[in-house]
């Protein structure tokens, strides 16, 4: 319909899915920085995939407005959707937002400790410093059980780093993180950041280096870290 036929691909891989399409676009754009690619992450969430996941205990229904998000205990979350798009090259130009400086994914961590050393490892290889994050935005999304896993990590390894979240703006789904992605973007762009996704102290005065880091019931985790141009 776009008389879009060159490379084409789409990843179907559950809450890795955006972070697949990313690595592809980085993959492609270190064998040629001139390419333009548009890059999405895509959920719709319709009435049959509402029924099937409400009947799997996805969802809690204690959960009263999006507000409440940061507040809630229990089992579930609250359903979203979302689209979003992004235009990525390797040129350097004034009117770019931000830097895709890497993405990474890993599954079932057997303990803290591995979580741990994952991040640092992936800090390391792009040059980064643990000091150098100015702000860790997570998937926090209001299920104890899946925010306890975060909860361990902010209080341990990022102990002292302004953490925010951001499922309270648009629910969880699977490709939610192309949201946080447009989020990090904004606030790199901006350099504001709005205090109402803020978790734990207030917001810095100026961004260098954001990370996002997301998981699912503690079986597929990724970090996606951006930076300011």
């Amino acid at each position: 319909m776009l008389k879009c036929n060159k490379y084409n691909f789409t990843y179907v891989n559950e809450n890795l899915s955006f972070e697949g399409a990313l690595l592809d676009s980085l993959i492609r754009l270190e064998e040629d920085p001139s390419e333009n690619i548009l890059l999405a992450g895509i959920d719709e969430l319709t009435d049959a995939y509402f029924t099937i996941t409400e009947n799997a205990g996805f969802w809690n229904k204690d959960i009263h407005g999006n507000d409440t998000l940061r507040d809630a205990s229990g089992k579930g979350s609250i359903a979203g959707e979302g689209a979003g798009f992004f235009l990525v090259n390797g040129n350097e130009h004034p009117d770019n937002y931000a830097v895709f400086r890497g993405v990474q994914s890993f599954y079932k961590p057997q303990s803290n400790e591995e979580t741990t050393q994952f991040i640092r490892d992936f800090l390391s290889s792009h040059d980064i410093e643990l000091g150098e994050i100015d702000l860790l935005i997570t998937g926090f999304n209001g299920d104890s059980e899946s925010d306890n896993y975060y909860e361990r990590i902010e209080n341990g390894l990022f102990s002292g780093i302004p953490r925010a979240i951001y499922k309270h703006l648009c629910g969880e789904y699977h490709t939610s993180s192309a949201f946080a992605s447009w989020l990090a973007a904004m606030i790199l762009k901006t350099q504001q950041c709005p205090e109402y996704i803020m978790k734990h102290a207030k917001a810095p005065s100026s961004f260098r280096n954001i990370l996002i880091y997301n998981q699912d019931k503690n079986i597929n985790h990724s970090l996606i870290l951006l930076s300011a141009c």
